[in-house]
């Protein structure tokens, strides 16, 4: 899997050289303690030639310029070339830190693409090659073949400690960031379809609201009639004004539809500034006409109530959660709001029989069907829904009876606190 940006590539890339840099300048000091003679000039020409490099391209990494593959491609082959002069001029093939030509080979096969990876695996074969045959041998080699024996199985010894502690570090550290890539893109793939399940259910939302329109609009002409009719009938008079305010409640939250998805007079609706402690207290009585058969333990937040305009969206997700809560127990549900903190803060707890276990600890899935015979699906609208604005719903089985709902949201922008 390779990156869509080259940049931290190329910056882990400039980290490596820094090291290289470090553990070449202690090599050529143990070997001056040592007493070789080595053509030190152009040794340390060459490395100081890779340290200014390597601080210019910490510049541009740092401003953003290195974004394309072939950057790191013309990086790692300079590094390869850099590493065959020095072995020029320490013994070429012959000394055990050829090795190191496979520390930026597998840099290569990690984050480049196939080809230019090849490209550096032809350049370093080539590289291989030409110092088998031309090279300056290391001082006293061949005079003193248990020396260079020593000093062949000393750089071998070094090769072997500093290619093990760069490889496990860099594929380790690697590794672990292709992890967290896959997870994120496996989370980017599951809220992909999340959204195309809503998307396919906005769709069919809105053709309900379409098709149901008509039926409501015949049932509140009829019903005035009937409470024309039952004038002098006050038990079914009441009946009928129940039966006419959750008509009109249903045709209101179709209008909301309407509006929200643009329908409504090809305009935007403007939302108004006020109370949260009004909206709430608007949001419970408009609830309480479609469920008054619910006892409700309402406690609001004392403090002075911020004022805002809130999302169109929350309104229909927090009558979701007073749905499920009502459907649960309708003898009684708690709801208590709070609004003095960071966030505004809403509990509804209700008595029933509590969360099954598998869903204890997190949402319902999509589609769930619930315990009263719905399709599950208000708890994961409202858990969309206030996802989507920032703040988050929590579940969580309370140790006396029922289920607590805590929602948490951010205040958005402009609150008047």
């Amino acid at each position: 899997m390779l990156p869509d940006s080259y940049a931290p590539a190329f910056s882990r890339l400039i980290a490596l050289r820094w090291g290289f840099l470090l553990l070449a300048a202690l090599g050529l000091g143990l070997a001056v303690q040592d007493g070789m003679a080595l053509p030190w000039l152009p040794m340390l020409a060459v490395l100081a030639a890779l340290a200014l490099v390597n601080g210019f391209s910490q510049l541009l990494s740092r401003r953003r310029l290195i974004e394309r593959p072939w950057a790191v491609a013309a990086a790692l082959a300079l590094d390869c070339t850099i590493l065959g002069i020095l072995l020029f001029f320490s013994g070429g093939a012959n000394n055990p830190l050829v090795t190191l030509y496979l520390l930026p080979l597998v840099f290569a096969a990690l984050v480049l693409p196939i080809q230019l990876a090849w490209l550096l695996a032809g350049l370093a074969v080539v590289d291989y090659t030409f110092l088998m045959e031309f090279f300056i041998p290391l001082p006293g080699s061949a005079e003193d073949p248990a020396l260079a024996f020593r000093l062949h199985t000393v750089g071998m010894w070094a090769t072997f400690c500093g290619a093990a502690v760069l490889m496990v570090g860099l594929i380790g550290r690697m590794t672990r960031e292709l992890h967290a890539r896959d997870i994120a893109l496996r989370d980017f793939r599951e809220k992909q379809l999340r959204d195309e399940k809503w998307v396919a259910m906005g769709t069919l939302a809105a053709s309900a609201a379409h098709e149901l329109g008509t039926p409501l609009s015949t049932l509140a002409v009829l019903i005035g009639e009937w409470q024309h009719q039952a004038a002098d009938q006050p038990d079914l008079a009441d009946d009928l004004e129940l039966m006419h305010a959750q008509v009109t409640a249903c045709k209101a939250a179709l209008n909301r539809l309407a509006n929200e998805a643009g329908v409504s007079r090809g305009g935007d609706a403007v939302q108004e500034v006020q109370a949260i402690d009004q909206t709430l207290a608007s949001l419970l009585r408009q609830w309480r006409t479609l469920r008054p058969d619910v006892v409700v333990n309402y406690q609001p937040d004392p403090a002075p109530a911020p004022r805002l305009a809130l999302d169109p969206s929350l309104a229909p997700a927090l009558l979701n959660l007073l749905n499920n809560a009502a459907d649960a127990s309708p003898e009684a549900v708690d709801i208590r709001a709070q609004w003095s903190g960071p966030a505004l803060g809403l509990t509804i707890h209700n008595h029933g029989p509590g969360l099954p276990a598998a869903f204890a600890q997190g949402i319902p899935p999509l589609g769930t069907a619930s315990s009263k015979g719905g399709m599950g699906l208000g708890v994961a609208l409202a858990h969309a829904t206030i996802e989507r604005l920032g703040g988050e719903v929590r579940l969580r089985n309370r140790p006396d009876s029922g289920v607590e709902a805590t929602v948490t949201l951010p205040w958005p922008p402009g609150t008047q606190r």
